[in-house]
């Protein structure tokens, strides 16, 4: 039953998105406010939820890999900007963990908040892992990964507008490394070699944070 709820709820936001155009409204977001609305209703937990929908989960690994199309479609302009882009996410991923981990580190919270807050800006799966390794919190880390993700994909394209941010490659590399998949998508839907630029801005972050966790949880964390 979930698993069709969730396909039509998704629908629905999918339709009213594409009638609207507002970022506000885009379906990932939309959907999950309202499928969480549902749940709490029905009286049912997320374990329940999971069980029935739980394919939807499984097919979040080939819509990250379909991501990789744009990558060799425009391999030649992004190698031509690889120096910049990977200099670009590696500040990125320096500044996601300064403006997460070190505030609630100067907070005096507990430590486990502070891991989980210093993975915000990776993609989900892999930060579930370095949390368990590094004593964050699991759920916690999935949460506002997705959040972030979220957030970005909602309020980013005006971020870059308001502030007439025009360059495809300083869009693409900000929603990559901080919003991850979910962002990267929303950019795909205006600028395809912008989405392309994202995809491996986010990729990058994966491949970055692992190497600066351990630094920043040996300084803060000891």
């Amino acid at each position: 039953m979930w698993l069709i709820l969730t396909l039509i709820v998704f629908a629905v936001a999918q339709y009213v998105y594409l009638r609207k155009k507002r970022n506000y409204l885009i379906p990932v977001f939309t959907a999950t406010v309202v499928l969480i609305i549902l749940v709490l209703i029905s009286g049912k937990t997320y374990a329940d939820y999971y069980v029935s929908a739980q394919w939807i989960d499984w097919l979040l690994g080939p819509a990250v890999v379909a991501l990789s199309f744009p990558l060799y479609k425009h391999r030649k302009m992004l190698a031509q900007n690889g120096l910049k882009i990977v200099s670009w996410v590696v500040i990125a991923a320096i500044l996601g963990v300064l403006t997460g981990a070190v505030v609630l580190w100067a907070f005096q919270v507990d430590n486990s908040y502070v891991v989980s807050a210093m993975l915000k800006n990776i993609t989900a799966p892999v930060a579930i892992d370095l949390a368990e390794f590094y004593g964050g919190i699991p759920a916690l880390t999935a949460v506002i990964c997705t959040m972030s993700g979220m957030l970005g994909a909602v309020i980013g394209p005006t971020i870059f507008k308001k502030l007439n941010i025009k360059s495809s490659l300083a869009k693409a590399v900000a929603m990559g490394s901080t919003s991850h998949a979910i962002g990267t998508a929303r950019l795909m839907e205006d600028d395809d070699y912008a989405g392309a630029i994202s995809t491996l801005s986010f990729l990058l972050m994966t491949l970055v944070m692992p190497v600066l966790v351990p630094l920043f949880v040996y300084v803060l964390v000891g």
